[in-house]
């Protein structure tokens, strides 16, 4: 019997911005394809034991247990460099919330919703993704796809001097284990944002120099809500009660960063920048929190520095607890 090997480089993590929630993109689409370095998929199989002693013997009874899919939420985790194109899409699957400025480089504006999109209504953002194995019809699909946690890191030596990215992505239903995608699939720009190539990191206006950086924006508390009455098994949207926004920065000891220090233990809030680009053109990515600081520790090595933890945190009629602009030179119609 022939015996075939195949490997993770045999395989494409993909996906595409879904159109109508409830109905996967076809296979026949083109689909955009991920550098990823990692992916995990998580099929949420339930595990159904019924408290029976009725069954003869002292062991589980095989009428006693049931696993299934219904109310399943699959779930992908991906890990990866942090591509321009991509991480637009990721961005909006993670804040629901978007503005697009209508002409080029049509810079994305990013904040935290107030409230959510009614996925139902084919509102928000969510992605059919696919994980394309070599073999024909053996692919896996999962639809109704968002994104709960969204991790970026950068320092220098690490990942290439590159923005990485953590995304954990569930999405509605079973895993699909039989698509077959066949659409011409697209690998986008390889478009990076490197460590040396940071033009402005700041804390409460003070010029920083930054070591290690790392921003997790997440929805903590997402559920799938209600029944699916049009599809069996199936729960009926996501319920996303609570954004977040947590930063670690690592920084040289020196006077700026020490002026910063010296807040922990207060409830002072302030903002803080990190960019890439010059704010506006092509390229650009710009993070800014408005941060409180949860900890600010020493630490003695062979080169000294600060470790900030910060939450981002919302200033009733002012600052919002994280804004994020992006501009990819792709009018995507958000």
């Amino acid at each position: 019997m022939a015996v075939t090997i195949n490997s993770r480089h045999d395989t494409d993590i993909m996906f595409r911005e879904q159109a109508v929630w409830g109905t996967a993109e076809a296979a026949g689409a083109a689909f955009n394809i991920m550098d990823v370095t990692s992916s995990v998929i998580d099929p949420d199989l339930k595990e159904r034991l019924a408290d029976r002693s009725n069954s003869g013997v002292r062991v589980l009874q095989d009428s006693n247990v049931q696993y299934d899919t219904k109310g399943s939420s699959p779930k992908i985790t991906i890990q990866g460099d942090a591509k321009k194109y991509d991480l637009a899409d990721m961005l909006y699957a993670v804040t629901q919330n978007v503005s697009e400025a209508a002409t080029t480089p049509f810079l994305k504006t990013y904040t935290l919703g107030a409230t959510q999109p009614d996925f139902t209504m084919s509102a928000g953002y969510f992605m059919t993704l696919v994980e394309k194995q070599a073999t024909a019809s053996t692919s896996k699909e999962i639809h109704d796809v968002i994104c709960t946690d969204l991790t970026l890191k950068c320092s220098a030596g690490s990942g290439l001097d590159r923005l990485q990215t953590t995304a954990v992505l569930p999405g509605r239903g079973s895993v699909t284990e039989t698509f077959n995608p066949t659409g011409s699939n697209v690998r986008r720009a390889q478009a990076f944002y490197y460590f040396q190539d940071i033009v402005t990191f700041s804390g409460n206006g003070q010029a920083l120099n930054p070591m290690d950086i790392e921003i997790k924006i997440s929805q903590p508390r997402t559920i799938g809500v209600g029944v699916d009455k049009s599809n069996a098994g199936k729960f009926l949207t996501w319920a996303i009660p609570e954004y977040s926004v947590n930063a670690t920065f690592r920084v040289l000891r020196d006077s700026a960063s020490q002026t910063l220090q010296a807040l922990r233990g207060t409830s002072v809030n302030h903002p803080w920048i990190l960019q890439w680009g010059n704010g506006t053109a092509d390229g650009t990515l710009k993070f800014t929190i408005q941060g409180a600081l949860s900890g600010a520790d020493s630490a003695n090595d062979d080169v000294n520095s600060i470790l900030f933890k910060l939450r981002g945190v919302n200033v009733s009629g002012g600052a919002a607890p994280l804004t994020v602009l992006l501009a990819d030179g792709l009018d995507r119609g958000w």
